[in-house]
């Protein structure tokens, strides 16, 4: 990872964030934890297949840097941990939807996915966390109907 993607990684995570999720709003109940334990176990493989194909969707439009985040030499697939750091965005597909869908369903690691010509990242994370930071206009308005196509909730983060 070069000092200026790391840079711009930093700068777009001080600017607006949108969440896509599976849920429609912030859940401030305290029954929020018992909701979120059964949503982990029946319903996160489907987002992972869900988030994988809004980022191949958005892969064959946009020119991307994708980014594993230090990876686990202990972990299952321990042959992901030497793509650290390095951009991973030309390997095969297939293998970047499997980096993806393990790294949610494992909430092992991050992608950090860079659009470096509209200035906006998509930040993936375990658990139904995944953040886009700065994306706007026809670009927001893209990503949106992506989301919703998937029938996920695409938020600001604070709402």
């Amino acid at each position: 990872m070069t000092n200026q993607s790391i840079e711009m990684i930093d700068n777009l995570h001080e600017k607006e964030a949108y969440c896509i999720d599976v849920f429609p709003c912030i859940i401030t109940s305290k029954k929020f934890f018992q909701v979120e334990e059964i949503f982990l176990k029946r319903k996160l493989k489907q987002y992972a297949k869900k988030i994988c194909n809004i980022i191949l969707i958005l892969w064959g439009i946009y020119d991307m840097e994708i980014y594993l985040t230090e990876f686990a030499s202990n972990s299952r697939y321990k042959k992901y941990a030497s793509l650290a750091y390095t951009n991973i965005a030309d390997i095969d597909l297939n293998k970047i939807c499997n980096i993806i869908q393990y790294v949610i369903k494992h909430d092992v690691s991050s992608l950090e996915i860079l659009v470096p010509s509209y200035e906006f990242e998509i930040s993936i994370d375990g658990g139904f966390n995944t953040v886009i930071y700065n994306v706007s206009g026809e670009h927001l308005e893209l990503v949106k109907s992506l989301v919703e196509h998937e029938q996920l909730y695409f938020r600001k983060c604070d709402e």
